[in-house]
């Protein structure tokens, strides 16, 4: 006999009692709830729409980044080349400063030197310089201290490296010191010191 307990394929509600909150669909195991479904595209939909906007974010995040980044290394770039500059002019400062006190150390040695040497010898080294700047074809004046004028003579006499003048005219002045010797020839005037050597040598050393 057939079991009249048993439970339908189907279940059938009045059209009343049928709502799109609770339904079925079959009778089958899988029974999915109307609500429920929606629920399901929902959450499907915004999973969806977080991963793009967490990629939105991500990209914004990395052009954020590599423009910072960019920032930072052009800064960093401009720092450097700031402090390359500084330290070039320090430098510059610092040769100048050095350059400044080795030519004053050589002048102040040689000047010692000069000192010490003795007078015929600074007279001798004066006149040979002076006299290599002048013309030998016209006359000269040579002036130095009196206490020279007999050396200068002999040395005139006995000079043999240096062309001279035929006609050397010798002066004195008390004002000049023992080895100076001024050496006039027209409007030319060379002064043949000590302190002018020096001022030569300063105006030299530096280039």
């Amino acid at each position: 006999m057939p079991d009249d307990t048993a439970l339908p394929d189907s279940t059938s509600l009045p059209l009343s009692r049928l709502t799109t909150d609770s339904y079925t669909l079959t009778t089958a195991p899988c029974i999915i709830r109307a609500a429920d479904y929606r629920v399901l595209l929902n959450s499907q939909t915004l999973k969806a729409d977080t991963e793009q906007l967490r990629l939105k974010m991500q990209s914004e995040l990395n052009d954020e980044m590599a423009a910072r980044r960019k920032n930072a290394e052009e800064e960093l770039a401009c720092a450097r080349t700031q402090i390359l500059l500084e330290t070039r002019q320090h430098c510059r400062e610092v040769i100048t400063q050095l350059d400044a006190e080795i030519t004053a150390l050589i002048c102040h040695t040689i000047h010692i030197l000069l000192e010490d040497a003795p007078v015929q010898t600074r007279l001798r080294a004066a006149l040979r310089g002076g006299l290599s700047r002048t013309n030998p074809q016209f006359s000269l004046t040579l002036t130095v201290h009196p206490d020279q004028a007999d050396f200068l003579h002999q040395w005139l006499t006995a000079e043999e490296t240096i062309p001279l003048p035929e006609d050397i005219f010798v002066d004195t002045d008390n004002s000049l010191l023992s080895g100076d010797c001024l050496i006039r020839q027209g409007r030319q005037v060379i002064h043949a010191t000590l302190d002018n050597q020096l001022t030569v040598l300063k105006l030299i050393l530096p280039a």
